[in-house]
């Protein structure tokens, strides 16, 4: 009878201890699962905070472009046009004044003298630069020293008449204060009984020491001969450094 007693008290015993194991088991895998739980919330909780600080700093971003956008956008347009006026000028200035000075001018279109020619400038072949200026038909030189002049004009004579044919490069400076020739070339033309029209080519060069602001000029004693082709007219002037 006690035998069978222990018996009972043993096997209950054992059953409470095997209940208290089960109990405390699923007590343990409660708490793993929660504490997953937990960390998983917490890892959604970080993402979504980088994504949002990621948002905020994307549109911050944006933000700066666009009011970029809107102040170039609105900047008045005469500061454009500011700096690409300064850019020329300092290329002007970069031309006139690091250049060596030279100039080719050709025989203008429109001729409004009776013996001086007008020349032009900037269009074909025409240019000056290092200095050099033109205006009312002289080329004025920029600074003292060594010169080479050259001129060329070519006529052509209706019928190839009798014509005598001249030109010349006339000076004026500070110093001397009305122009003198210093160049000068000419021929003639010959009847020879044809029709047809006859072209004449003078041609001259020189060397000529000159101060600054020195005017050149080119005179002819037939200008209405003068043909208009730059191949075939153009007066010029080079400095040649010492």
């Amino acid at each position: 009878m006690l035998s069978a007693k222990r018996q009972l008290i043993y096997e209950g015993g054992a059953d409470s201890m095997e209940q208290e194991c089960v109990c405390a088991e699923e007590g343990l895998h409660g708490v793993s699962a929660a504490c997953r739980r937990s960390s998983g919330w917490r890892w959604l909780q970080r993402t979504a905070l980088l994504l949002v600080m990621a948002l905020i700093l994307l549109l911050f971003v944006v933000l700066v472009l666009l009011v970029i956008v809107g102040v170039e956008r609105n900047k008045p347009p005469h500061h454009d046009e500011q700096a690409r006026q300064l850019l020329v000028s300092t290329e002007t200035d970069r031309n006139n004044h690091g250049a060596t000075p030279r100039a080719m001018l050709t025989v203008a279109e429109n001729q409004t003298s009776e013996q001086q020619i007008q020349w032009e400038t900037e269009v074909g072949n025409a240019f000056y630069h290092g200095g050099f200026s033109y205006a009312d038909g002289d080329l004025v030189v920029p600074r003292s020293g060594v010169y080479r002049v050259f001129l060329q004009v070519t006529f052509q004579i209706p019928k190839c008449e009798n014509q005598i044919l001249s030109c010349n490069v006339s000076s004026w400076s500070e110093a001397y204060p009305r122009y003198e020739e210093i160049l000068k070339t000419d021929d003639f033309v010959k009847d020879n009984n044809s029709n047809m029209d006859c072209k004449k080519t003078l041609y001259t060069s020189a060397l000529f020491r000159f101060s600054t602001n020195t005017k050149l000029k080119v005179e002819t004693n037939q200008l209405k001969f003068v043909v208009n082709d730059e191949n075939l007219v153009f007066f010029g002037a080079e400095f040649l450094p010492d």
